[in-house]
């Protein structure tokens, strides 16, 4: 199994955020259709169940993607692929976390970093 360790500034990422993903975002985050996180679970891919009765099912983005690289490999993709495919999930992952940093921030926050700018 490969897991290439490109960063992108991910320890600067809140693990608790990459660990609470819901399957839409997930499949944003690579790219794909819903229903293909659905398929990937039925697979093997491993998904937190829904910590109270009408929750959502969420996943973690480290866990996801090295069952993602472990499928790919798996089925003879090349070491090149694997690492753009590393790469353009981080990637994707920062800019959705960015943007839910900026949703939390209140808003006198964004005025005032706005007004420096």
């Amino acid at each position: 199994m490969v897991v290439l360790g490109y960063s992108h500034n991910i320890n600067d990422l809140d693990m608790e955020e990459q660990k609470k993903i819901s399957k839409s975002r997930m499949a944003a985050i690579f790219g794909i259709n819903r229903t293909t996180i659905y398929s990937w679970e039925a697979a093997g891919c491993p998904v937190k169940p829904p910590v109270r009765p009408g929750a959502y099912a969420s996943l973690d983005f480290e866990e996801v993607l090295t069952w993602h690289l472990c499928q790919l490999e798996a089925h003879g993709h090349s070491e090149e692929w694997l690492e753009i495919t590393e790469k353009v999930a981080r990637g994707r992952l920062s800019k959705f976390l960015d943007r839910q940093k900026v949703q939390a921030c209140p808003e006198e926050e964004v005025q005032t970093s706005v007004e420096r700018l």
